[in-house]
């Protein structure tokens, strides 16, 4: 996956995501700080987060690096835990470190102080981005509604878009999406949105959302077309939801059935399939093989991923790291 948002512009800048359990904490948090929330919180039940909308996190960490009484530790600490990581994250990660960067880290931080090394779970509403093209015929991804029927817009049955050319969408947005999903009665949901984060792990509420689905969803989702980028940081990232588990991440491959260059060579891909436009086309191939009429998805996609080296099905490999 490749994706032109500059870095500090790949999430929503005021927005964090936190778990209910932990709302109340960090909310109090939140306003010892100075940049309390602008609204309620938005909470997702099924989920168990929540969405803070934050208020001006500049005169936050104003507040942060001049130390603040109301925090749950001494003043002077305070101040000298702001002051030493504030120095030691510019030097690391350079001026590309936002607002909200420093923020949460100073939120973890103070809570790690204050109880014994625990930190409320809590992370950025990022953007995912389409993959690629959706598919040979140009339509859009949606969710599957029971085996051998693909759900596509402009035909029976309506499902949300979760992928397409251009696609953009909030975390916040497609993990309720996917939460809906969950009792819906759709068997499998084909996935061509992703997105990559800086320290390689994957956005809270994404997580939880794809927890919530898969037992009842076969999720498929494109690995992403990154894997011959120039920067080699780049070329390792897992793309998420691709790497989580319980997903089915697919690659491509050409026509000789090697691994194409702009599949990610890593070990959280799971299949390829033959195509010469990417991730998103492959992953629309695999939706058709595994919902064709009378084989039920989720054992058509096992009987995929039995697949032995070398071995082919309706133009679908098991993908295995070469040793």
């Amino acid at each position: 996956m490749t994706s032109s948002r500059s870095r500090g512009h790949d999430y929503a800048a005021r927005e964090v995501i936190v778990s209910t359990s932990h709302l109340d904490l960090v909310v109090q948090m939140l306003h010892a700080l100075g940049a309390p929330p602008v609204r309620e919180p938005e909470r997702a039940a099924a989920l168990g987060l929540a969405r803070v909308t934050l208020a001006d996190l500049r005169r936050g960490l104003g507040s942060i690096l001049g130390g603040t009484p109301a925090l749950p530790i001494e003043q002077g600490r305070a101040t000298a835990l702001a002051t030493e990581d504030a120095r030691r994250l510019l030097v690391e990660v350079g001026p590309g470190l936002s607002d909200l960067d420093l923020l949460l880290h100073f939120v973890r931080r103070w809570f790690a102080e204050a109880y014994g090394g625990w930190t409320p779970m809590l992370g950025k509403n990022r953007y995912l981005v389409g993959i690629g093209a959706p598919d040979d015929r140009g339509d859009p991804f949606g969710a599957v509604a029971g085996p051998g029927r693909t759900a596509r817009r402009g035909g029976p049955p309506a499902t949300r878009v979760l992928g397409g050319p251009g696609a953009t969408g909030e975390v916040w947005e497609v993990a309720n999406t996917l939460a809906d999903l969950a009792d819906s009665g759709v068997a499998v949901l084909n996935f061509a949105l992703g997105c990559l984060t800086r320290d390689g792990q994957p956005p809270l509420a994404l997580a939880r959302a794809i927890d919530l689905v898969t037992p009842a969803v076969v999720v498929l989702a494109a690995a992403g077309d990154h894997g011959a980028a120039p920067d080699p940081g780049v070329r390792q990232a897992p793309v998420w939801p691709a790497a989580l588990p319980g997903v089915v991440a697919v690659g491509a491959h050409t026509a000789d059935g090697t691994p194409a260059p702009s599949t990610p060579a890593l070990p959280w891909v799971d299949l390829t399939a033959a195509t010469v436009l990417g991730t998103a086309a492959a992953t629309a191939h695999v939706t058709d093989v595994v919902t064709r009429d009378g084989v039920a998805a989720r054992e058509a996609v096992q009987d995929l991923l039995d697949l032995k080296p070398g071995d082919e099905c309706c133009g679908v490999r098991r993908f295995f790291l070469a040793s």
